[in-house]
């Protein structure tokens, strides 16, 4: 676990980087397409699966009190946007988070960590973005990734699976994401900051991946980008009604008639990094007053952080 306490600064351009790598794919996993790398077959329809049996399947905010006695801690599940209908905070979230002793949220971010992070979203060494993708589908991407502020010579460097994050997220979203307001409110009232994650460790799960998935995440995110986007503005509803359920859900509609990458990607993404959090935020919630903040997808379900923490003894609560 990581943990930062003085003055975070991230002015211009340092808060765009950071907007990019705030795309981890719980917001859009796109379906499993086929055909050739040069050419967009159209989509296949989702269709949900039923949200109503999801465990903990309703509200962003949670109270979390130890059965053995002590001082309950919150848990709350964020989307990683800067929509002003997401930053603006309730009541019920601003009470919990400016009474917290301490503030934990995935990864904490500092210019190191970002540059290190950034720069592995490039490979100036390897063959150019053109040759791998064909250039077709690498013009339609170029003028894609000029809309997030990446053009020229940058753009034949990335790697896929960088360009498939960055046009996972949605466009114009220049503004700071729910995560770092969060953060920065947290700073202000003094409370100790920790990370369960590092940047390091979520570069890992993309770097790990096959080249053919990258490039086929690549394809079908650059093939389908109208329905991404669209998809995102559904999943940004379900969030503003704390439709935990519905989220997951529709999450694991895009694995249906997959040949296993989705599952996959999900597998790595979510279900695992489940683990990892829930295991490294109990020595803060042993703490007690802790307020908690990550992805909302990474919350509900038996394999959700709600559910693993429940596990070790703990009492879940819908706040809000």
């Amino acid at each position: 676990m990581t943990t930062r306490s003085d003055c975070w600064r991230a002015p211009g351009l340092f808060i765009r980087q950071l907007a990019l790598l705030f795309a981890w794919l719980w917001l859009v996993f796109v379906p499993a397409l086929a055909g050739a790398m040069s050419e967009c077959p159209p989509a296949e329809p989702l269709v949900a699966a039923a949200a109503s049996d999801i465990r903990h399947g309703r509200g962003l905010l949670w109270k979390l009190t130890p059965d053995r006695g002590g001082a309950p801690s919150w848990l709350f599940g964020t989307i990683h946007v800067s929509d002003e209908r997401v930053v603006e905070l309730p009541p019920a979230v601003t009470s919990a988070i400016d009474g917290a002793a301490s503030f934990v949220m995935e990864a904490l971010f500092d210019e190191q960590a970002v540059a290190e992070f950034s720069a592995r979203m490039y490979d100036a060494a390897g063959a150019p973005l053109p040759q791998l993708i064909g250039p077709e589908l690498f013009a339609r991407a170029r003028d894609l990734l000029a809309t997030y502020g990446i053009a020229g010579p940058t753009v034949d460097a990335m790697r896929p699976w960088a360009a498939f994050i960055t046009l996972s997220q949605p466009a114009g979203d220049a503004g700071i994401p729910l995560d770092l307001v969060l953060m920065q409110r947290a700073m202000k009232r003094g409370a100790r900051l920790y990370g369960l994650e590092t940047l390091a460790e979520q570069a890992d799960i993309f770097d790990s991946m096959p080249l053919a998935d990258q490039l086929r995440l690549l394809r079908e995110t650059v093939c389908q980008y109208a329905t991404v986007q669209q998809e995102i503005d559904r999943l940004k509803g379900l969030y503003l009604e704390r439709d935990l359920g519905g989220i997951k859900a529709l999450s694991e509609s895009y694995a249906q008639g997959d040949d296993g990458l989705t599952r996959r990607l999900m597998d790595e993404l979510i279900v695992k990094r489940n683990l990892r959090m829930a295991r490294r935020v109990l020595p803060r919630l042993v703490e007690g007053n802790a307020f908690v903040a990550i992805g909302a997808l990474h919350l509900p379900g038996d394999d959700g952080v709600l559910a693993l923490i429940e596990r070790q003894g703990y009492r879940v609560e819908v706040v809000y």
